[in-house]
């Protein structure tokens, strides 16, 4: 028996996960593994896997008949019946660049991939060195979060519950819910609500109210030309909304306290690797920094890190109505929690004071300047209940039961760029030094390579102070546009732990997809197309409209003569754009319209670099690297003559500049996502619904607060109804997402690797060769050639010992849905592709490309028809595939190389096993005159596996 490649030097010592086949050290961490990997029932049958490799060492192998090659997915190391391993790491390093941390000791028995961690020293906790199969799989001690069997209180029931809860997530009037109610009391049969009319519904909401902070109303007033101004402002205490979350037991225990760096050995030595914030810099800096003196109560301190979001939103089709919420979440939680919908997710904790603008004031600084002290005494309010905590911190229990030192700290200010000057009240864009974060030059912006000396709170301290030493205005004024400062209190400066300068940060929402794409690059092609003329416009709508769907990608039928605000939607084109218009830009065609593509290319690069989950200290050194190549093919771009009539956009703006800050907050915040505005954004939809259907257009900030309070509560009634749900029912995690609904899977059938639905009916070969237009006789021979080739390599007994051959009234079973399962290259958790094979899907063929893995190495192929094929009683998964090889190094095109692109070539058909296709690959048409579809371009940038992958396998292709 061969020894899996992540085993120790003692086998014998080893234990083996039966459900995942994963090998672990005695006392490593193997029962927490085998509960939570039972759990999650990735397979019934992957304990199969030992058995398997057993009997083919035993199993006498047959001579396969003169002349006939082996079919080239046979090497791809699956047994019949089993799966890949999920968990495998052989093609996890991406890069082969020097990791930027190497501690120097690795202790004896370290094998490839395992999991160094390093706590805080303040925390106490030792280093931990985990296998790479247990990173991240905590103990679940079973206990119910809740002792309380009425979790819908004060509902009189669950039923009243949810009927209230519909009728507030569809944002029905007075009038809507009465006839709700009304229809449910004539129904004949089931459970009725208790609940008569909306009076009784309002009143249940109102008394559940007190489950979540409420919201508070207050004024505050600020001068303006010799007049008080009087502004209202609606906030959480929030101070009580942090207590409300740290307490809450169903969040305590995804809460991460203490700063930790990770590392991944290599096999030669320790590579960090970054992602949720408590990995990243700045955690550490703070716990470093809260702990730097003894506390009376010998406790060491714990940052209680804060993400603050802030958008002044239209809410009317006009932008005549306008919002302005606050909106928090805490650092301390994972991702998937602060980003999501649920409990723990992101709140609206504030509404700040809408100014217009007055036509005899709009724009004089005055005004402007007036506009900034509203935003920030506004702020102040909001945040002053744990202006005491940051200083002295607070002695808390938390929900876990065990008490801690909590020291509140402003990690992130997540924001466009408006909103970041505002924040740091810095004077903006026309400015001497426009960045909030940095000095830089407005002339310098796209210096990319410079460093410049940071804004930091002391500095703004000494120049205020300055200031107001002063006493002339005209010399007060010069010395504040000297630094881009405006007068006034910066809201944030008045706490201890609160840096606006550090906690601003890259966006790639509005910097990236609206900014450098959206506002630059995107315009800036299609000037140079409309040169081109309009045949070239028309050729790259053609080849938008005609690209392959995929999951999660807009599709677009036009983007040319069609303008964008999503900035999603920006995203999904700048994926897409270099594929859809290679062929029509040529270097011989323009060359200023040539370099622009490629620095799409480069910018792809860096979106794709910036925006992956888990950052190492190599895909980091990538990604600063990516965004010098931007730069410099801009700057080749800037210098190439263009047509005169050009509306040429110019390249020194403060969204360029930005890029030079991107890779440092990450490297001192985690993951993009941890400070992207992206998730944020999404909770202005269910306002302006709000506004739209539950709002008289009047005073609208408490109407909408008020809802949006019922909402969260609602939220926190549900977590608590699921708790007790999964207590009473042990309901088990499920780690892949459901089906679609139009698909009946196969159980069983690919273990954890892949499941197949959408079953068509039998039929014969015979029939096969009418409906799919193809030779019948040559597809069965080769069928039954294949499948006797693939049971002879892996050992398994021939039918009466015979080579296998078919009738013509033999039959199969074909089935037009693919779900497959694979670890990604980006995090290392289990990614999923949904696929289809169907000549009819939604009225248009769709077939699509997966990677499969061969003898040769991955190969790229397309569905044309899968199946099963009864070979005894055991059913064997199978696909037709046109196969397509990558395009030799040597016979590349020039512009292949400039722009990165991955060209297929049409090699053979063939038949492959599904157990061997490794994911979904997105393959375009190569230009719209191959009609015989010889050539394709595979779309590397898809998703952050796909990149990654392409990368590791292909290396140089899309640099």
């Amino acid at each position: 028996m061969s020894i899996p490649r992540r085993q120790r030097s003692n086998p014998a010592a080893m234990k083996q996960c039966d459900i995942c086949s994963g090998w672990f050290t005695p006392g490593g961490g193997f029962a927490a593994h085998r509960k939570a990997c039972e759990k999650k029932k990735i397979t019934e049958n992957e304990n199969m896997a030992y058995r398997v490799q057993q009997e083919l060492q035993s199993a006498p192998v047959q001579q396969l008949p003169q002349g006939f090659t082996q079919p080239r997915s046979l090497q791809a190391e699956w047994p019949i019946g089993d799966a890949p391993e999920i968990n495998s790491t052989e093609d996890s390093h991406a890069f082969s660049f020097e990791p930027e941390i190497l501690p120097p000791q690795v202790e004896s028995g370290t094998m490839l991939d395992d999991i160094r961690t390093d706590f805080h020293t303040a925390s106490g906790r030792p280093t931990e060195q985990t296998a790479f199969e247990e990173f991240g799989i905590a103990q679940d001690d079973g206990s119910m979060p809740y002792d309380d069997s009425t979790p819908w209180y004060p509902f009189p029931s669950l039923f009243d519950f949810e009927v209230a809860d519909l009728a507030l997530r569809c944002s029905m009037n007075r009038q809507q819910t009465e006839k709700l109610l009304k229809l449910l009391e004539r129904s004949s049969q089931g459970e009725q609500p208790q609940m008569k009319n909306y009076d009784q519904m309002q009143k249940l909401w109102e008394a559940a109210a007190d489950r979540s902070t409420r919201f508070q109303h207050s004024t505050i007033s600020v001068p303006y030309k010799e007049e008080n101004r009087v502004f209202d402002v609606y906030y959480r205490p929030l101070w009580d909304w942090i207590l409300e979350m740290v307490k809450h037991p169903q969040l305590a225990p995804q809460m991460e306290w203490d700063a930790r760096r990770h590392y991944r050995f290599d096999g030669t030595g320790w590579e960090r690797f970054i992602n949720e914030p408590w990995t990243a810099d700045d955690w550490w800096d703070a716990q470093t920094k809260i702990n730097s003196h003894i506390h009376p109560s010998n406790l060491d301190a714990k940052p209680l890190c804060l993400i603050i979001y802030v958008d002044k939103n239209k809410l009317s089709s006009f932008g005549t109505a306008k919002g302005y919420p606050v909106i928090a979440a805490i650092g301390n939680l994972p991702s998937d929690i602060r980003n999501g919908g649920g409990i723990g997710g992101g709140r609206v904790v504030g509404w700040h004071p809408v100014i217009e603008e007055e036509s005899k004031h709009s724009k004089k600084t005055s005004f402007v300047d007036f506009k900034a002290i509203v935003w920030h005494q506004s702020a102040l309010k909001m945040f002053e209940s744990v202006e005491i905590f940051c200083e002295v911190g607070c002695v808390m229990d938390c929900g876990d039961g065990v008490r801690r030192l909590l020291y509140p700290i402003l990690l992130i200010l997540s924001a466009d760029y408006e909103e970041q000057c505002a924040m740091c009240l810095i004077r903006g864009l026309r400015s001497l030094h426009p960045c909030p974060k940095c000095m830089v030059g407005k002339e310098q912006l796209s210096q990319l390579s410079e460093r410049f000396n940071e804004r930091t709170p002391e500095d703004t301290a000494r120049v205020l102070n300055d200031v107001a030493s002063l006493t002339l205005k005209g010399d007060r004024d010069d010395l504040l546009k000297e630094y881009s400062l405006r007068y006034g209190q910066n809201a944030f400066l008045s706490f201890v732990n609160f840096n606006p300068y550090s906690a601003v940060s890259f966006d790639d929402l509005h910097f990236d997809d609206s900014g450098l794409w959206g506002a630059h690059l995107f315009p800036q092609l299609k000037g140079h197309l409309a040169k081109i003329g309009r045949h070239a416009e028309a050729e790259v709508d053609r080849r938008f409209k005609s690209f392959p769907r995929w999951r999660d990608l807009n599709h677009f039928d036009a983007v040319i003569t069609v303008t964008f605000n999503d900035g999603t939607k920006h995203r999904d084109i700048s994926k897409m754009f270099l594929f859809a218009s290679e062929s029509v830009f040529g270097e011989n065609e323009d060359r200023a319209t040539y370099q622009l593509l490629r620095c799409t290319r480069a910018y792809l690069n860096v979106i794709m670099y910036a925006g992956l989950h888990v950052q190492t200290a190599s895909t980091m050194h990538a990604g600063r690297q990516s965004v010098l190549t931007l730069l410099s093919h801009l700057t080749k771009y800037i210098r190439t003559p263009k047509h005169e009539d050009l509306d040429v956009k110019s390249w020194e703006f403060i969204k360029l500049h930005y890029h030079s800050h991107l890779f440092d907050d990450i490297q001192k915040k985690g993951a993009l996502r941890n400070f992207s505005t992206r998730p944020f954004e999404k909770k202005h939809g269910p306002i302006r619904v709000i506004y739209q259907r539950r709002t008289n257009f009047k005073n609208i900030a408490p109407q909408i607060l008020n809802i949006t309070h019922q909402v969260d509560v609602a939220d926190l009634i549900w977590s608590d109804i699921h708790a007790l749900e999964e207590y009473k029912q042990t309901i088990e995690t499920r780690l892949q997402e459901e089906s679609p609904a139009d698909v009946e899977e196969v159980a069983g059938l690919g273990g954890g690797h892949f499941s197949i639905g959408s079953k068509l009916k039998k039929i014969s070969f015979a029939q096969l060769g009418v409906d799919y237009d193809l030779q019948s006789d040559r597809f069965r021979i080769d069928l039954a050639n294949f499948m006797s080739a693939t049971l002879n390599a892996h050992g398994k007994p021939l039918p009466n010992g015979q080579w296998i051959r078919y009738s013509p009234q033999d039959s199969i079973v074909p089935f037009q849905f693919l779900r497959v399962n694979y670890e990604s290259h980006e995090d290392w958790k289990v990614s999923t592709d949904y696929l289809r094979c169907n000549p009819k899907f939604h009225h248009r063929p769709w077939y699509d490309f997966v990677i499969f893995q061969s003898q040769d190495g991955p190969i790229f192929g397309q569905l044309k028809i899968m199946f099963i094929c009864d070979v005894g009683d055991i059913q064997h998964p199978v696909a037709y595939i046109q196969s397509y090889k990558v395009v030799n190094a040597v016979r590349r095109s020039r512009s292949d190389k400039d722009l990165g692109i991955l060209r297929l070539e049409k090699d053979k058909i063939e038949f492959i096993s599904i157990h061997s296709i490794v994911r979904g690959a997105l393959v375009v048409p190569a230009a719209a005159t191959d009609v015989l579809e010889e050539e394709r371009l595979v779309v590397d940038v898809i998703d952050s596996d796909m990149f990654l992958r392409v990368k590791k396998h292909w290396p140089g292709y899309t640099a």
